[in-house]
């Protein structure tokens, strides 16, 4: 019935967003044709498409803009399950909800780290909402650090064969090189293999969030040592009215903002703020003729006064 919604007729190219979330529709059909194990229409559908050329020649045809944009927001199971095992690496989520059309349930989840790398297994189990049909699935996903997580998925084999492949796993985990643990978790809990551009766009977002906030604290404990390494330097050259190179200057505007904006917040948390240190800093950033993003420091500032207000009426 979605395919007959105005996105569908009203449209200046086949690339745009409105054809795209048709497309969207249309994709979720061919994936309960499947679930249910009917002929698929799927060669037919894009062979129709292929026949619709774009006006911007980049995008192709209909076909083309189908597998670029619509075929990677499909939500089936396997990507779902996938989704839930490669998540749990950031404890993003819980052990059970709903996404889509599907109820889920982890079970005999277990999680260890070895230096940067983190290893999880897990049982899931997903319940169509709709059909109440369930999908039984095994997953083992490994975060190697950074932005590179890989997870390998297969259907579930029981109790003592998920028993026997966890054991095995976990044994060589501690030990084993890294080409071998991948091979193990290929070879007992694939044969799917899935990677960060397969989580849903939710847990990709929390889990680069997670990622970038570990990076932005590496890169504000580095900060904070070359300024201090280099702090009389740069108060001699300010001194000698001397115009600060723009590395120097981009630490120093970084670190200045940084520690504003970290003494704001614990005088937040004080029941009698104090701000003779947030004074010295803002002169400090006064003196170097700094420029720090201001957003934040006026946030919470605004955030006091208000409090301040409320609490005095």
């Amino acid at each position: 019935m979605l395919m007959y919604t105005s996105c569908g007729w009203f449209f200046a190219d086949i690339s745009g967003i409105e054809t795209v979330q048709v497309m969207n529709y249309a994709g979720r059909v061919l994936d309960l044709t499947d679930e249910l194990e009917l002929k698929s229409p799927r060669d037919d559908f894009l062979g129709t498409l292929a026949q619709a050329a774009s006006n911007l020649p980049e995008m192709g045809n209909g076909a083309d803009v189908y597998r670029r944009f619509a075929q990677p927001c499909r939500a089936t199971p396997r990507r779902i399950a996938a989704h839930l095992a490669i998540s749990s690496l950031a404890d993003y989520g819980s052990g059970q909800g709903k996404i889509g059309d599907y109820n889920f349930r982890k079970a005999d989840s277990r999680k260890r780290a070895r230096g940067r790398i983190v290893l999880t297994t897990s049982h899931i189990v997903l319940t169509a909402t709709n059909t109440e049909q369930n999908h039984d699935y095994m997953a083992a996903a490994l975060h190697l650090g950074g932005l590179d997580f890989y997870c390998t998925l297969g259907p579930y084999p029981g109790d003592a064969r998920f028993k026997e492949f966890c054991n095995q796993l976990w044994e060589c985990f501690p030990r084993s090189s890294l080409p071998i643990l991948l091979r193990f978790m290929l070879r007992d809990f694939g044969p799917e293999e899935f990677g960060l551009e397969d989580v849903l766009p939710d847990g990709r977002r929390a889990l680069c969030e997670t990622v970038f906030g570990y990076l932005s604290q590496v890169l504000t404990s580095e900060f904070a040592r070359l300024y201090e390494r280099e702090k009389r330097i740069i108060d001699m050259l300010d001194e000698a009215g001397v115009e600060l190179p723009p590395e120097l200057r981009l630490i120093t505007e970084y670190m200045l903002g940084r520690r504003l904006e970290r003494e704001i917040c614990d005088q937040l948390r004080s029941r009698n703020p104090v701000f003779d240190k947030a004074i010295a800093i803002a002169e400090e950033i006064s003196r170097h003729r700094s420029r720090i993003d201001k957003f934040v420091p006026n946030r919470l500032f605004s955030e006091l006064i208000g409090g301040s207000t409320v609490r005095g009426r």
